[in-house]
């Protein structure tokens, strides 16, 4: 399972691909939009990502977790899960 952080790849282009074109309206403000990309140009690269996924599939590894920087928030979002606590985000929603 294929599990990346931020990539440098074009998905923060994708309202190319939204009914309507690049021009319909977005709920993401233009800030939100360029802080993304911001945050994309400076992921990995998408041959990094790919060299991940081979050798997860050459060592039979269910699980690919490209930045293990992200580790920690991983665990708390199991923790909070199997405790059935409310995801961070949600809490700062409510």
């Amino acid at each position: 399972m294929l599990c990346p952080a931020w990539v440098n790849t074009k998905i923060g282009e994708s309202g190319r691909n939204r009914p309507g074109g690049p021009d319909a309206p977005h709920p993401v403000s233009d800030a939100v939009a360029a802080g993304i990309r911001k945050l994309l140009a400076a992921g990995l690269s998408p041959e990094s990502v790919a060299a991940q996924v081979f050798e997860a599939v050459r060592d039979e590894r269910f699980w690919v977790l490209t930045h293990p920087e992200w580790n920690p928030a991983i665990v708390k979002r199991v923790e909070d899960m199997t405790a059935q606590r409310n995801p961070e985000l949600v809490k700062a929603l409510v």
